[in-house]
Order: structure tokens, then C-alpha cells, then sequence
């Protein structure tokens, strides 16, 4: 059962970050990877435990169910909220091609991504002030962004099972009691409108009977489209940071699956047969792009260290696994040295027949370890600010399940399952983590995705083995080695080939028994990416080397361990350089409401600065200027409605209506531009539209502001600077003031 929570900013709001990064402001609002406003689920599911606790004592039982047991770590509810983002897919589809502009088949002028929070937030600056004398305390004005009035942002919720119709309607009436959010609500800040929409509970899925074991696998892939971050921690900064791994494990793919079998109440024999009896394997899911599974870059794909620039075309990476055949693979004095690529993955096109460089997205948020009793921030002795670094939202990974062959209903449930979840990936799933991906699974296939089609390989031709996942090895003694990866596939090859030389790279396997919430023993593992040059002693069909690459090496395949491919030397050999993909193409939609705004806001801000410029030059080289008390009082007729009429009378022509006497003389006696001042004005209000180019470089500033469509942007540009022709004009006097000060 799902559904969304809708929130709408009736005021000015700021969901804040525990820390900022931008030292201009005192208080951050929270961002998502792409740089627009968000609301974490934490928050939001805290703002309706505190509704709950209030309405009564006790409060209602069935908030329980729906929210968790107050401070409690064990007692969770089963309505899991996610973060408030805005889901509009226009304006997500205008600042995705508004950032990436510019890049390979671009126009140019990318929008930096600093500038986002200035077109879609504001600032507001918060004092405090004296009780006694009502004037504002010293020391305590502070800076604090928000989200603008009008902004939506909507949540997923998602539900462990279903809800009875008494807790529907609780939640219903928590979502209309709770009208205020974010910081300083005393100061008129955070009124909001929460609406909640449920969802049609899917149809329960007919799970099969335990599955048998046949001597065929199939490869079942499955896309993973994240729609929250994940963190699958990889290791520690502190006792609380995370960083996540650039991948996700087939391990916990796997344990999300399971605690999903044990929600839906499935039988010990299935629960044993799907997790436990190594008939299924789930392997890793890799970073993948425009539906191309990414693998783990070979360890002999190297480029020159002192490359730097992307045009340089000895930075153009290579497959050395020829290498393995030198007897002396360290490059000699003079030699330029070799480095690993950036680049952790990569994908096979079949239509360039090249490998693909696939990069993952990672994001990093900030907390605050709070006291369970008092709601304050821990200091005393701990460290009350840790940050994790996720995988980002908004990005696919692909993996597989390796099921017995000939098990079609088994499959079917998978997918069923596997589709309609939920499922919940790495740490701190109940609270703005856990991935809840949308997961797509695919048609069955006899090798791993993300492989090329296997080729034959002739007697004495050489072909290359290249790990896709960790192996975890042992050599004849029993000890866990990564070295022993060249007799172990000298066994699995026997007499098809023979094993020349091994590239290895070492890692270390790690596990999590949540059974009894410990760490597994850390042993050593030869890593994904680790290679084998080998040369065939007899021909080997396709066949033949899709059955071998079946049959995984080592421990614990059924996390994902121990998967190989063999290449031909050709396939290992192209590698594409710097990822040359084109820039998003601009969607052919109108701009939204909200994007239009954002644009108005961004223009705003960078006119403001330009026609203040171009004032303060231009009343700096006036000649003979007025005196300021008359250049002040044209500046009162600035602060009217009407100032436009009101300067107009003044500065005509007819006795009656103009400025009288010394003041109308000392404006015909300046000089502004090669003309008197008074007529300068007078043209200046007459004709609007041939405002003066505040800059020489005055398009550019334009486009390298621009969110939204080419003729959108120009209109936009001119309607803003209509706008502010009150602005330019207050700058002018004041300055042609100053200077008529110093003069003096």
C-alpha cells in the first residue's frame, strides 16, 4: 500500500540542514542532488509524531502502528514517509538540460549549479529584539534561507502491509493539524498545507513452493531506479559517518528481499530455498546508463599520470592486459608513467563496440545526534554532527538473480515480488535512506548482463578472464588468497587453455550477521576488476564459455561473489576516454509556473547587480551635478505608486506642473551622458523599451542565467528590467548625490 503527501508553502519556509556550506547564510535549506528544495522524511514524520503526542494523553493507540513507539529504536511503525522533493517533471527536465548545456553537442553557457539555490530560493534576515526597549538586540541578526511561498513539494509513502481504515484516518487528521514547519514559526515562517492521497493496495502475490535444482541457471536483470539515496556503507569517517559503496551489493539486494518474504509471510521452505540452499544467486548491481549494466573497470587499463586535460589524446585510456606477458610490466626511466583510470565502471555498446565509462552519483547530508528524552543536540563527550554520503536518488543500477533453470513459476513470483516491494536497500531505511528503488526485471538470458555476446575462440588464440564481482578464493592450504585465482582457474579451464599470467588486485570481504548484530570476520579477496591473460589449447565454442562463465568461484556466491567473464582481446581493448555523452535536449513542454518564477528570481538578482553598476558609472562622469537636496527630492517621487507620472510633471516643459525656480535650473545645468539631465530622464521615462545595455557583455549574463526556452529568456530578461527601472533610478540619484557631496 502506498501513497503521496503533498505540501504546499502557504509562507516563506525553511527546512534546514544541521550545517551550511555557504558562509553568506546562517541556515541552509535542505537540497537534493540536482539542487532544488527539499523536505526530509525525518522531519516530516517527526511534525506528525509531535501532532500525535498532542492530542491527547494518551494519544491515540493507533499512531503507534503508523508512526513507531516514541523513542524507541525497535518499536518502528510501518508507514515509512520519504523525502519531499519537487516532482514536477518539467521543471526537472528544464534545470537537468539548463546544468548539462553547454557539454558535447550543447550551446554553450551552462548554468552553474550554484545558482540554483538562488532562482529557487530566497533569504530573509531574523533579529531579535529587546523586550525593554523593543529595538534589536546587538549580535543577533542572522540570515536564514527559505523556500518561497507557492513551492510544492511531495513525499512517498510507503507501507509495510496495510493500513486499517481508523489509521488512514488518523494520519488524515494528523496531515490537517499539522499547519506549521521548519524554523522560526514565530516569525511568520513555515505555514503549510499538508494533503495526503492513497494508493490501491496491490494484489497479494502467490508465492511458489520451495524450487528444485536443475543443472541449468538462467540470468533474470533487474533495474534498480532509486527513488530516495541508499547507503551501502563501504567504511567509516567516525563512529557515525558512512560513505557508501559505488554500488549495491548482491548481499543486500538479497537481505531486502528476504525481509520482504518475511513481511509477506512466506513458508521456512521457500524462505530456505530462495536464501539459504544456493540454488538462487543474486549478484551486485552495477551503475548502468541508457540501459547498458556497467562492469568493474580491468585492473590493466591504465592512461598516462601526467595527462591532465581532457583534449589531451595521451590521456586516452588503454587496456594493457598485453602487459601481462612482458617479463618486466614496470615501464622504464624516461617512460611515461601509467595510472588507474577515475572511472570504477564501465558498459559495453554493441553498437560502437567500445566500453563505456558509467559513473555513479553520490550525495552527502548532514545530521544532529539528539537526546531521546530532551530533543536537544548531544554535546557533552559525543560528537553531535555526522554526515553520510549516499548513493544519489535518481539514478539506475542493474544486477541480476541467477535462478535454476526451468523454474518458471519460480521466476514469475520473483518478479512479482520484486516489482511491487517494497524494498528497502542499506542503512537507515526508516528515515530519508533506503533507496526504495522502482525495480524492473527483464527477460531471462543464459549469461551475466552487461557481457558482450560470446565469440568462439580459436586453439592458440588468447583471450582475457576478467573478475565482475570480489571472488573469495582459497589456495591448497585452505587459506583464504587472491593469488590463488590462477590455479583455480587453471582447474576450471582444465585442458581448454592455459593460464599465462594473472593481474590481481586485493580487497577485503566484509558481512553483517543481523542475527546477531555483529561483523563477519574480514578476510582478503581477489577484487572485481582483477584479470587473467590465458591462450586456448583447443577450440571453444560460444556455448562452451557461456556454461563456464555460469558457474561462479569461491565462497559465498549466493551474495554475489565470485562472477567472471571471458573476453575476447579485442572486447578488452577499447576503452572509450572521457564520457562525451550529449547534453539533455531542452523538453519541448511549456515552462512551468515555478520554473518561470525561479527564472524571474534569478534575472532579479544579477540585473540588480548590473544596473547598479552601470548607474554608479554613469553618474560618476555627470558634469556640473545638482545638489542633493535635489536630487533627493526626485527621489521621493520614487517612493509613489504613480512616480512615473509624478517625474514626468516635474520634469516637463510646463511652468505650472515642473519643478520650480533653482531646482529645475541646477537639473538643466547637469550633464548626463552628453545631455541636460531633465531631458535625459524624460526620454529615459518616455521610452521604456530602449533601456540603455546596462553591459557589453550583457547577453552573455542573459544565457548564462537561463532556465528555461531561448524566447522565454528574452522576454523575461526585458520584462525584469522594466521592473526595475525604480531601482536603476534611485542608484543613479543617490550616486549623482555622493558626487555632487564631494565635489563640494
Amino acid at each position: 500500500m502506498n501513497g503521496t503527501l503533498t505540501i504546499d508553502f502557504l509562507s516563506d519556509t525553511s527546512f534546514s540542514m544541521p550545517a551550511t556550506l555557504d558562509i553568506t547564510v546562517d541556515s541552509e535549506v535542505s537540497l537534493d542532488e540536482l539542487g532544488l528544495p527539499t523536505a526530509p522524511g525525518k522531519t516530516i514524520h517527526g511534525l506528525l509524531r509531535d501532532t500525535w503526542l498532542m492530542l491527547g494523553d494518551p494519544a491515540p493507540t493507533e499512531g503507534i502502528a503508523l508512526l513507531g513507539q516514541p523513542r524507541s529504536n525497535d518499536a518502528e511503525g510501518k508507514l515509512r514517509i520519504g523525502t519531499a522533493r519537487v516532482t514536477d517533471p518539467g521543471v526537472r527536465a528544464w534545470v537537468e538540460a539548463a546544468l548539462t548545456r553547454g557539454k558535447t553537442g550543447g550551446t554553450g553557457n551552462p548554468l552553474p549549479s550554484s545558482a540554483l539555490p538562488k532562482a529557487f530560493l530566497a533569504t530573509r534576515q531574523l533579529t531579535a529584539q529587546d523586550r525593554d526597549t523593543g529595538i534589536p538586540k546587538t549580535e543577533t541578526l542572522r540570515r536564514v534561507r527559505v523556500v518561497p511561498a507557492g513551492t510544492r513539494l511531495v513525499a512517498k509513502l510507503t507501507v509495510r502491509g496495510t493500513l486499517k481504515e481508523k489509521e488512514q484516518e488518523l494520519f488524515s487528521l494528523l496531515c490537517a493539524l499539522t499547519r506549521h514547519a521548519g524554523l522560526d514559526r514565530n516569525r511568520g515562517l513555515g505555514h503549510v498545507k499538508l494533503t495526503v492521497t492513497w494508493e490501491n493496495a496491490p494484489a497479494p502475490v502467490a508465492l511458489p513452493p520451495l524450487p528444485t535444482v536443475t543443472q541449468g541457471t538462467r540470468f533474470l536483470p533487474i533495474q534498480l531506479r532509486l527513488t530516495e539515496p541508499a547507503l551501502l556503507t563501504s567504511s567509516e569517517l567516525d563512529v557515525n559517518s558512512r560513505i557508501s559503496r559505488d554500488y549495491i551489493p548482491g548481499s543486500a539486494v538479497r537481505g531486502a528481499v528476504a525481509a520482504l518474504l518475511e513481511a509477506r509471510g512466506a513458508s521456512e521452505g521457500l524462505l530456505h530455498g530462495l536464501l539459504a540452499s544456493g540454488s538462487v544467486r543474486w549478484l551486485n548491481a552495477y551503475p548502468s546508463e541508457k540501459g547498458q549494466r556497467g562492469l568493474p573497470t580491468p585492473l590493466t587499463a591504465r592512461r598516462d599520470k601526467d595527462a591532465t586535460k581532457e583534449q589531451d589524446h595521451q590521456a586516452e585510456p588503454e587496456d594493457e592486459i598485453e602487459r601481462l606477458l612482458s617479463p618486466d610490466p614496470e615501464p622504464q626511466h624516461g617512460q611515461t608513467q601509467r595510472t588507474p583510470l577515475g572511472t570504477s565502471f564501465y558498459a559495453w555498446e554493441d553498437r560502437t563496440g567500445q566500453w563505456k565509462p558509467t559513473k555513479p552519483r553520490k550525495i552527502a547530508h548532514t545530521h544532529q545526534t539528539r537526546d531521546r528524552e530532551t530533543g536537544v543536540t548531544w554535546k557533552d563527550g559525543t560528537t553531535p554532527v555526522y554526515v553520510y554520503e549516499a548513493l544519489a536518488e535518481d539514478q539506475e543500477f542493474m544486477g541480476a538473480v541467477v535462478v535454476p533453470e526451468g523454474e518458471s513459476a519460480l521466476a514469475e513470483a520473483l518478479t512479482n515480488l520484486l516489482t511491487h516491494g517494497p524494498l528497502f536497500l542499506g542503512r537507515s531505511s526508516k528515515s530519508q535512506y533506503g533507496g526504495l528503488p522502482e525495480v524492473t526485471v527483464g527477460a531471462g538470458s543464459a549469461r551475466e548482463p552487461g557481457l558482450p555476446e560470446p565469440v568462439s575462440v580459436a586453439k592458440g588464440e588468447a583471450f582475457a578472464v576478467r573478475l565482475t564481482a570480489d571472488a573469495l578464493l582459497r589456495n591448497d592450504y585452505g587459506q583464504h588468497d587472491p593469488y590463488a585465482l590462477k590455479q583455480i582457474l587453471k582447474d576450471r579451464l582444465k585442458d581448454k587453455a592455459i593460464v599465462e599470467n594473472i593481474g590481481v588486485k586485493v580487497a577485503t570481504a566484509r558481512g553483517y550477521s543481523r542475527l546477531w548484530r555483529n561483523e563477519l570476520p574480514a578476510v582478503p579477496a581477489a577484487a572485481m576488476g582483477s584479470v587473467a591473460l590465458c591462450t586456448a589449447t583447443t577450440d571453444i565454442s560460444a556455448d562452451e564459455l557461456t556454461a563456464l562463465q555460469a558457474k561462479p568461484l569461491g565462497e559465498r556466491t549466493t551474495e554475489g561473489y565470485g562472477c567472471w567473464a571471458i573476453l575476447p582481446l579485442e572486447a578488452n581493448l577499447r576503452l572509450a576516454g572521457k564520457d562525451d555523452s550529449r547534453a539533455r535536449a531542452e523538453p519541448t513542454t511549456p515552462e512551468p509556473e515555478l520554473l518561470i518564477q525561479a527564472q524571474r528570481r534569478l534575472y532579479t538578482r544579477r540585473l540588480k547587480v548590473l544596473l547598479a553598476q552601470h548607474a554608479i558609472t554613469l553618474a560618476e562622469k555627470a558634469t556640473n551635478p545638482p545638489p542633493p537636496s535635489t536630487t533627493q527630492r526626485l527621489r521621493t517621487a520614487l517612493r509613489g505608486e504613480d512616480w512615473e507620472e509624478t517625474l514626468k510633471k516635474w520634469l516637463s516643459r510646463s511652468r505650472e506642473e515642473r519643478l520650480k525656480g533653482t531646482a529645475y535650473k541646477k537639473l538643466e545645468s547637469c550633464r548626463l551622458d552628453g545631455k541636460k539631465l531633465s531631458v535625459w530622464l524624460l526620454a529615459l521615462l518616455d521610452q521604456p523599451d530602449t533601456w540603455p545595455t546596462v553591459s557589453s557583455s550583457e547577453s552573455q549574463e542573459r544565457l548564462r542565467n537561463r532556465l528555461v526556452s531561448e524566447a522565454k529568456s528574452v522576454q523575461l530578461w526585458a520584462e525584469t528590467k522594466r521592473s526595475l527601472r525604480r531601482h536603476y533610478l534611485d542608484t543613479l540619484l543617490s550616486r549623482l548625490a555622493k558626487v555632487a557631496q564631494e565635489e563640494s
